[in-house]
């Protein structure tokens, strides 16, 4: 190691290149670099070269480098190796380096054309690129002084206008001045040189660069013309060297302003040439450009924006400049630059750490190389990008370092200490080192199951022939490795999609049909299917098999068993997993098929347990994860991801995760810390499949509305499932892409998509989303019967619970077909009896009202030690609750409710995140139903109520029972329950419902409900207090006129009357009659329900002596309220008695219509009453007083327009009450035109027989006529 350190040493005093540090800038240049994110394109092998050294082509060839190795650890051989080569390289590795870089190393052969164009000296391109011209320095620029024009005098003027409108930051006014100056005078490079920067200014770099190539042509020498003239020019090539080559001019002598051109022309001078194949001068101009960037020169204003882009970019210039020494084959001045390069850049990109490794590859330093690739993988784990794979495979063909790296990387796989995934992609990694199929089994067959995952078994299982071979690979890695078949047998039917012929080939495979292994691959793709109907001798087993059977074996025999209910077996199963110490694949499968079994608390307790040991990983506490997030315990979810990340912040699945679960569809909507999550994979796996699906979703919501970004998200998913195989990376988001381009006038994206899906599908015919996307693709195309025989074939072989809810999920589409759909669904359900397939009955059996067709246990089964989780019991209520709601009535309410208590001893008390508790929400349907069933007891119900009152995760109660009695039981029955329930807990009014009460018995109810209500108040002593709160709410009757609270007939009556109110509000006035005969009854005297009673049979032709003897009494009781009064005067007037009846000495006996309306009109609130005024109007016409009556009517018709006009300024509108105005308003507008034109106005009727006068008649006022009998 001491020899190593002195060589590197060596080389970092020889570099003529040192890195520079300019404080507090960032800067850079973009002018077409080439990116270290790729190298350009290009294929070939090549051949090892390198003359003077030895060849190790050969295992023989290595004796000298890798002598005494056996039996050293493998640090300690790559040590020595790297000592051996600092003192005697190795023969270079050009094939490898040259395929690691793209194949950009051949074609440089001594002798010819190209390698005289290569190797060219900078002297000779510059040489032959500057023209022999006078260069105009720039120290003479706007504002500077010295800065001499020779120009006519009126251009002159204009010249100076133009720099001053420059120095008052006015460059539009600039522009205008320019722009005629070199219409005058188009051979001024001055003023070209002024246009060029105004137009900078302006920020129009096209416009700019345009004057400053005019002024170039016209022999102008300025750097800033020189250079912004290259950059306009990267379309040619030659012209960009001729222009660099003037603008580097004497190079790192520049001194003063020039500096920082001359170094911006060197930098694109140096790419220009590299790009041209001048790779030598190239090299040599951008090394000594780069040398100059110090922080004065860094700082020059005038070229601030190039400068800081090439600062910022100095790591892609180097490893550019790197990339033609490799060419030149000169790898230690590659590694050189490349090394500046990776100290710019902090976290060295793989792209970069790749030519560090072509590089000593080429240089004979193998050792270095290993260490180099080696390094970097330990300092990001987790990496499995395409890039490291292609680059592991190349390296391990090293004869060298190959066997070397392979068993680092075995090493490094086997560390327990590490986390999950860092083994995981380590074991990707030593498998594409392998490359062989069968050595590649014989890993999965002895690696830790912990490690596998479904794309690794995938990789391995993809080199095998679908059918027989692959089910032997299957079957060769299950018989040594059992943990890992939950991963290798649903990989093998997600490749081959056949899963019922691998069944069929596993049953009848000769010698193994009664193995243990046979036994397990069938059970795992039977429970793959979740069919374990499949598995017919799963019937014949018991707990006696235990004991002789792998943990895995039992497990999985226990899955089946509870997804066939047979739960007797499966605790047996469980109880004898407990006692077994497992590893972590067989732990997670544990807790998972206790999942699958809802046994939650088990698989909570025994994750929980596993993750706070001391041996917990990430992967533990993932495991964690996924039982809160069946739970629907949000804070335990998140709270597990974020210490499976604090473990391992490089296992994408936990980003995964936590972005879903933190995301705006997700569990807990936190979105700073969303984007810290997104944040960091971004800067720790920055290749991961998951940043590309997130840039990918971006670029989609960009084009939504149309442009290029849709189509590069389509680019970028189609680019990331190519670098990640086996995986379905973004499917949805891509049928979102295409239908979008489709409707965006796209025509060949349909096609273009399902062409996409099917060669997918070439390597993963069994991908069930790959099969519904291509369903989806065939319906945009309009071939939904084509999508429909699809998926019938595909269920055929894959006949899983997912594939047949995705066929009827596609008939249910078409509404016309739903409960087809809803039937097939029962079909494929038949003998199928999990909890899973239990509730997917019920929700289809429920939405065709099918229930009654199956017993209770195949909707909500009891039997075994399991409970529901939170997501299945609100799944039932949903179900439950929709049922409920279609009203059912008899034997399936009955049914309904033994299925809420069935469901309800299932189920725990736990609560979703929008607040609703599944107990709660059974306790609300048994409420609504009860009323509808044989068991209902109003008692009992209302108990029910009262238990659940407030307690219903804001769910109202009291309106559901009420309105399902109401539905069930009929009104009085309802009614009934208002007004128990109008009296609380503590035997007190509660003062909302009562409020109620009066209200629904006028809506609803009869007299009898009436009578209900009072008897039921009365007897618990509330009745003044019902009475105040539905006046006071109500406002149907003054202070004044309230019985007092003494007089309880009296304040029964008050009570009845509201109710009769609120009857005769809604028309039925059969009822209010009935209603106000209640009050009556209870107090004969009521003012109120007298006034009400009689006036409402005037209006409805009642018996007028009756009406009259109401009243009567009415206005007795009440002979200051002006309402009464007019009730009274409108009596008189329907008994054709307008004016006063006296007697034979001149007394009043019996007032008449129109006293009695002037009276009330007197009275208070009287004035305000535009309805007085009206009869008045009527009354007076009646008599011949035409004026009086027309203005009587004028005067209500003022009132009735101040009324409206108060009513359409409230806040909330009471829209009865202004159509009635408008409506009264009307009538009367009629009757004072028709009065005012001479015509008989529309007066109400009277039935004592008289005629309504006519003005225009013979002066006869009053027309007696008897009425008839």
């Amino acid at each position: 190691m001491q020899r190593m350190t002195q060589r590197r040493d060596a080389r970092a005093a020889g570099l003529t290149l040192a890195a520079v540090s300019v404080s507090g800038l960032a800067f850079g240049l973009g002018v077409g670099l080439v990116s270290i994110a790729g190298c350009a394109s290009g294929a070939g092998s090549g051949a090892d070269r390198g003359a003077g050294k030895i060849s190790l082509s050969s295992a023989d060839d290595q004796s000298g480098y890798v002598r005494g190795f056996e039996g050293l650890a493998v640090s300690s051989k790559l040590e020595r190796l790297i000592e051996r080569e600092a003192g005697t390289p190795s023969a270079g590795s050009f094939g490898l380096a040259n395929r690691i870089m793209d194949g950009r190393l051949e074609g440089l052969e001594p002798g010819t054309d190209a390698y005289a164009h290569a190797v060219r000296s900078l002297d000779a391109v510059l040489e032959s690129a500057v023209e022999p011209l006078a260069i105009v320095t720039d120290g003479g620029g706007i504002g500077d002084e010295g800065f001499e024009v020779a120009m006519l005098p009126q251009i002159a003027k204009g010249y100076v206008r133009a720099r001053a409108a420059m120095l008052n930051d006015d460059a539009e006014g600039a522009v205008a001045i320019y722009e005629q100056l070199v219409a005058a005078s188009p051979q001024s490079t001055e003023i070209l040189i002024g246009l060029g920067d105004a137009y900078m200014r302006l920020g129009d770099r096209g416009q700019a660069v345009d004057a400053y190539l005019r002024a170039v042509e016209l022999g102008d020498r300025t750097n800033r013309a020189l250079v912004y003239g290259a950059m306009g020019s990267t379309h040619d090539p030659e012209r960009v060297i001729e222009l660099g080559a003037m603008a580097w001019g004497e190079g790192e002598s520049t001194i003063g302003a020039d500096r920082a051109g001359a170094l911006l022309g060197g930098v694109m001078l140096g790419r220009a040439l590299i790009e041209d194949g001048q790779l030598a001068a190239g090299a040599e101009v951008m090394t000594r450009a780069m040398g100059m960037l110090d922080g004065d020169t860094a700082r020059d204003p005038r070229f601030r924006r190039e400068l800081i882009q090439l600062y910022t970019q100095r790591a892609e210039q180097f490893a550019s400049l790197g990339d033609a020494w490799m060419m030149l084959d000169q790898p230690e001045r590659a590694l050189e630059v490349y090394e500046l390069a990776r100290g710019i850049a902090g976290d060295e990109p793989i792209e970069l750490m790749a030519r560090r490794v072509a590089a000593e590859l080429l240089a004979g330093n193998s050792g270095l190389a290993a260490q180099g690739l080696m390094g970097w993988i330990g300092s990001h784990p987790g990496e499995d990008s395409a890039l490291l794979h292609h680059l592991v495979g190349i390296v391990g063909e090293h004869v060298l370092i190959g066997g070397i790296v392979r068993e680092s990387l075995g090493e490094r796989m086997g560390d327990a200490s590490l986390q999950v995934s860092q083994r995981r992609a380590l074991l990707g990694l030593v498998l594409t080192l392998e490359g062989d199929r069968d050595a590649s089994v014989e890993i999965l067959s002895n690696v830790d199951a912990s490690i596998v995952s479904p794309v690794a078994c995938a990789r391995v299982l993809g080199m095998f022939d679908a059918g027989e071979e692959r089910l032997d690979a299957v079957m060769r890695i299950v018989e040594r490795n059992p943990a890992a078949g939950p991963m290798v047998v649903p990989a093998m039917i997600r490749l081959d999609g056949r899963a019922i012929d691998a069944l069929e080939m596993v049953d009848g495979e000769s010698g193994t049909a009664g193995s243990e292994t046979a036994e397990l691959v069938r059970c795992l793709i039977a429970v793959d299917l979740q069919r374990p109907d499949l598995l017919g001798w799963l019937e014949t087993i018991d707990g006696s098999y235990f004991d002789a059977r792998s943990t895995t074996w039992v497990i999985a025999h226990a899955r089946a068993a509870v997804l066939g209910a047979r739960w007797s077996f499966a605790a047996l199963a469980f109880d004898a997993c407990a006692g077994r110490a497992m590893n972590g694949a067989e732990h997670s499968f544990y807790v998972d098929t206790l999942m699958v079994g809802n046994r939650m608390k088990d698989a909570i307790d025994s994750a929980e347990a596993r993750a706070q040991s001391e041996g917990g990983n990430a992967a533990d506490w993932l495991s964690v994860a996924r039982m809160h997030q069946i739970l629907g315990d949000r804070s335990g979810l998140v709270g597990a991801l974020e210490m499976a990340l604090e473990l391992d912040p490089y296992d994408e699945g936990v980003y995964e995760q936590l972005i879903t679960a933190l995301g705006a569809g997700g569990e807990a909507g936190d979105v700073e810390q969303l984007r810290e999550v997104t944040r960091s994979l971004g800067q720790r796996l920055p290749r991961s499949a998951m940043v590309s699906l997130i840039r990918a979703h971006e670029m989609a919501s960009a084009g939504a509305q149309g442009g290029e970004m849709l189509a590069q998200s389509e680019r970028l998913l189609m680019q990331a499932h190519a670098e990640h195989r086996y995986r379905e990376i973004g499917v949805d988001l891509l049928l979102s892409v295409w239908r979008t381009q489709m409707t965006q006038g796209d025509e060949g994206a349909v096609a273009r998509g399902l062409a996409w899906i099917d060669s997918q599908r070439e390597d993963m015919a069994g991908s069930v989303d790959l099969a519904s996307a291509r369903a989806r693709m065939m319906v945009l195309m309009g071939d939904n019967a084509g999508a429909e025989s699809f998926l019938e074939g595909f269920y055929e072989q894959i006949p899983s619970r997912r594939v047949g809810r995705l066929h009827e999920g596609l008939i249910r589409s078409d509404e016309s077909r739903r409960e087809e759909a809803d039937r097939l669904a029962l079909a494929r359900l038949a003998g199928l009896v999990s909890v899973e397939d239990c509730l997917e009955r019920l929700e289809r059996a429920g939405g065709i009202g099918a229930l009654g067709e199956f017993g209770l246990e195949e909707l909500v089964p009891v039997e075994g030690e399991w409970v529901y989780s939170l997501g299945q019991s609100l799944r039932i209520v949903r179900v439950l609750g929709a049922v409920a709601q279609s009203g059912l009535e008899g034997t399936d309410a009955e049914l309904l409710l033994v299925l809420i208590e069935r469901t309800r001893a299932k189920s725990l008390s736990w609560t979703d995140s929008k607040g609703i508790n599944p107990l709660s929400a059974l306790e609300l349907i048994e409420l609504v139903m009860l009323p509808a069933s044989e068991r209902f007891e109003m008692d009992a119900y209302e108990q029910l109520v009262r238990s659940l009152d407030g307690t219903a995760g804001g769910r109202d109660p009291y309106t559901a029972a009420i309105q399902s009695l109401l539905r069930s039981r009929g009104e009085s029955a309802g009614l009934e329950m208002v007004t128990r329930l109008s009296i609380d807990d503590d035997g007190m009014i509660d003062e909302g419902r009562i409020r109620d009460l009066p209200t629904l018995i006028g809506q609803l109810g009869s007299a009898e409900d009436l009578r209900f209500a009072i008897d039921w108040m009365d007897r618990a002593g509330l009745m003044v207090e019902a009475r105040d709160a539905v006046v006071a709410s109500l406002g149907v009757l003054q202070e004044g006129s309230l019985a007092d609270k003494t007089d309880l007939d009296g304040v029964k009556a008050d009570f009845a009357y509201t109710a009769a109110v609120v009857a005769s509000f809604y028309e039925r006035e059969d009822e209010s009659d009935s209603m106000y005969n209640v009050a009556l009854g209870f107090d004969a005297g009521h003012a109120w329900a007298n006034n009400d009673l009689g006036y409402r049979m005037i209006e409805d032709g009642g018996d007028l002596e009756v009406a009259e003897r109401h009243l009567i009494v009415a206005h007795e009781a009440e002979p200051k309220a002006a309402s009464i009064t007019d009730s009274l005067a409108w009596v008189r007037y329907a008994m054709g008695i307008f004016r006063d009846e006296v007697d034979g000495d001149g007394a009043v006996v019996r007032r008449g219509a129109i006293g009695l309306l002037e009276e009330a009109l007197e009275l208070e609130g009287g004035e305000e009453n535009a309805t007085i005024d009206d009869h008045l109007g009527d009354a007076l016409w009646m008599v011949g007083e035409f004026e009086r009556a027309i203005g009587a009517w004028l005067d209500a018709e003022d009132k009735l327009r101040s009324r409206l006009t108060e009513l359409s300024n409230e806040e909330n509108l009471n829209t009865r009450a202004i159509e009635s105005i408008r409506e009264e308003l009307s009538s009367i507008r009629y009757k004072i035109s028709d009065g005012e034109s001479g015509r008989v106005p529309g007066v109400a009727e009277n039935r004592a027989g008289v005629s309504v006068p006519n003005p225009a008649g013979s002066g006869d006022i009053v027309e007696e006529v008897v009425p008839e009998k």
